[in-house]
């Protein structure tokens, strides 16, 4: 069945299901992506096996005829659509969250497509383990280019800090996301997921990195806008996220001070970093 919620910017459209909860919410922002977005949902479906799934995606406003045209078609199917006034991939992903009953959350953008065992891969993780929050893989490029964008690797806090390398399309507890309070709607954050895994980082759960290609990252250059813009657009992100977790980066900025002038001096005396570094591998440990 459905069921119409009214709003104060717009109609929300809910797909209502009373009698199950499933084991995971599939979260899907959407703006003008007709063109991907069923092949979106079809990876989902095809590949999501073992647990019980939903899929919402959050309309971001979308404007184009044809992107509303398969977000009429996915309602009268397997997913409930919600309609929202353009408020960029965050507030979506937001939205779809609150709307959603999983106890398990995958991100998937509306141009990716997620691989097999991705999702069921990730929850066993997180069931293993309670404390951790996050389970990320590799993605693998496509689409006008195959040049990677970033490099995933296993999680190192000081690396997410100098830059992001983990991808939206991860696993995550629910609470994660309750313990954050979502993600940052702030416009000037064109990275968001970014700013979301310092906050959870730093809220205590831990990140498992599979290090497999678990996510095809499609690339989609659009507008093409010049790069100049894109470096102000980055530049203004940047500081945005560096204003508002400041003492965190005083607190590193401090730890990379003291890393560095220990390398400046260590590449002084070879020799004497190669004794070190073997005594303390090889004859302190066993003190």
């Amino acid at each position: 069945m459905f069921k119409w919620r009214a709003s104060h910017a717009s109609k929300i459209l809910i797909k209502v299901n009373k009698t199950t909860i499933p084991d995971i919410s599939v979260v899907i922002p959407c703006y003008n992506a007709g063109a991907y977005l069923q092949e979106a949902v079809d990876s989902v479906q095809q590949y999501c096996r073992q647990h019980s799934y939903e899929i919402i995606v959050t309309n971001d406003g979308s404007t184009d005829e044809a992107t509303l045209l398969v977000l009429k078609d996915l309602a009268a199917k397997d997913c409930s659509i919600l309609h929202q006034e353009n408020k960029g991939a965050a507030a979506a992903r937001n939205a779809g969250v609150r709307a959603s009953s999983g106890k398990y959350i995958f991100f998937l953008d509306s141009d990716d497509r997620v691989r097999e065992g991705c999702i069921d891969k990730g929850i066993a993780v997180l069931e293993a383990n309670n404390e951790t929050g996050v389970v990320y893989g590799k993605p693998h490029f496509f689409g006008e280019t195959a040049k990677p964008r970033y490099i995933t690797k296993a999680f190192d806090f000081n690396s997410l800090l100098f830059d992001n390398y983990i991808g939206c399309c991860a696993v995550i507890r629910r609470k994660v996301w309750d313990d954050v309070d979502g993600f940052d709607e702030a416009f000037v954050l064109t990275h968001e997921d970014w700013e979301f895994w310092i906050r959870v980082a730093v809220a205590g759960w831990k990140f498992h990195f599979i290090d497999e290609y678990l996510f095809d990252y499609r690339i989609v250059n659009g507008s093409r806008v010049s790069w100049s813009v894109e470096e102000e657009r980055h530049r203004a992100m940047r500081e945005y996220v560096f204003k508002k977790h400041l003492p965190l980066f005083i607190k590193q900025y401090r730890f990379f001070a003291v890393q560095y002038f220990i390398y400046k001096e260590d590449k002084q005396k070879p020799f004497r970093s190669f004794v070190k570094y073997v005594y303390n591998k090889y004859f302190k440990k066993g003190q």
